[in-house]
């Protein structure tokens, strides 16, 4: 099968993180034996404003493993207040590409999109334009936190009513998009990459060893609660001396959060690791005990999985996408925005960490998230699509 992928944001360089779960996916189709494409129209910002003359302009051709990748370079010149133009040179160069794509190794079968906004609109206008089926995979919570404007909402509703499959990364988000965008939705979730399925698995620590617990977040996001996360740390564990707690990422409020530590009096054991690269966040869990997500909403939680394919316990709250990730098995489940409930939790975690079965842990996510899974998972939809979309064009032909 050929599939082309069309992401709403990627990474402008090797080194780039943005929108690595897409590229992952389709490593794993690729590895799956299917032909596949990725075309990205990459417009910076002007809050970037000095990309204006250090970045690049125009075509891109790259070789990612197997995937050809075209990109074009450009920068968004209109404030996002004045409607449709900036859509309308995203579909524009994304058309170009697509020509460009189709001219070099042919037409795909089913386009997949990632967000409507805008990689789904632009997959909607070569649906209309060439009869290419396109499935669509919404993954953020933009449009619960008011991000778009409502002249998109309304052209993304009318673009989705119009997709041949419609994904969400959980069943829980399947339920909230449908109130934005309207229509069916059907749960897919992300892959765990191989980088943490076959990482070497850490050995079980020593009791008297110290215990170590991590949150991996942007930390300019008050709705990850990590606040709330420090607040029951230092609950649970202030006269504890051997127990830290690690926090991966940066952001707006770290100071914020730091002093927060040093109020409570934990600030030697609360260590800020900063912005962390994807195989530094890796290693970090993999030397870590015990992942804890403490957000008020995940539409899905990658580093959840990430963490379990390192075999590590996790503690997350009952905020969306984890509630069908986390097995008894893997961990615990706790409400949100409760901090004794937190506190609870790490210390049964610490107290109990014998009871979890690194391996099995591990082996059971790779079953439910790895490549081969999300793979066949996808096939299936794509077979769905194709069908669904050859049956609407032979309708169609009958009553020309």
């Amino acid at each position: 099968m050929h599939i082309l992928v069309i992401p709403s944001w990627y990474r402008a360089s090797k080194k780039d993180t943005q929108g690595s779960f897409f590229r992952e996916q389709a490593l794993a189709l690729f590895k799956h034996g299917h032909q596949v494409g990725i075309i990205h129209s990459q417009h910076r910002s002007m809050r970037q404003w000095q990309s204006v003359v250090s970045g690049r302009y125009g075509f891109e051709h790259e070789d990612d493993g197997g995937i050809p990748t075209l990109r074009m370079h450009s920068m968004t010149w209109f404030p996002r207040q004045i409607p449709y133009l900036n859509y309308l040179l995203w579909v524009h160069d994304g058309l170009k590409l697509y020509r460009r794509y189709v001219n070099t190794y042919g037409k795909p079968d089913v386009i997949h999109a990632h967000a409507m906004i805008y990689g789904g609109l632009l997959a909607w206008n070569i649906q209309t334009r060439y009869k290419v089926p396109f499935v669509v995979t919404e993954h953020g919570t933009a449009y619960a936190r008011g991000l778009f404007a409502p002249w998109e909402i309304r052209l993304a509703s009318k673009a989705v009513a119009d997709a041949d499959c419609r994904l969400a990364v959980s069943e829980a988000f399947c339920d909230e998009i449908s109130t934005f965008l309207g229509s069916h939705w059907q749960a897919c979730p992300n892959v765990v990459p191989v980088a943490f399925t076959h990482y070497p698995l850490a050995p079980q620590k020593k009791a008297d060893e110290p215990f170590v617990f991590i949150k991996v977040a942007y930390l300019s996001n008050k709705r990850k609660r990590i606040h709330l996360l420090i607040t029951a740390f230092s609950q649970a564990f202030k006269d504890d001396p051997n127990t830290y707690l690690k926090i991966g990422g940066d952001g707006t409020e770290r100071a914020n959060l730091a002093a927060l530590a040093n109020d409570l009096g934990v600030a030697d054991r609360v260590i800020f690791l900063g912005a962390l690269e994807r195989h530094e966040v890796r290693d970090h869990v993999a030397e870590s005990d015990t992942l804890v997500l403490a957000s008020q909403y995940e539409t899905f939680g990658v580093v959840i999985i990430e963490a379990l394919a390192l075999g590590k316990p996790v503690i997350a709250t009952r905020c969306g996408g984890p509630n069908r990730v986390v097995r008894p098995q893997d961990g615990l489940l706790i409400p949100p925005d409760d901090v004794e409930a937190m506190a609870q939790a790490m210390r049964y975690i610490k107290t109990n960490r014998h009871q979890y079965d690194a391996q099995e842990i591990r082996q059971a996510c790779i079953d439910r998230y790895g490549e081969t899974a999300i793979a066949e998972q996808l096939e299936a939809f794509y077979d769905q699509t194709i069908s669904r979309a050859d049956g609407k064009q032979e309708l169609a032909q009958n009553y020309a």
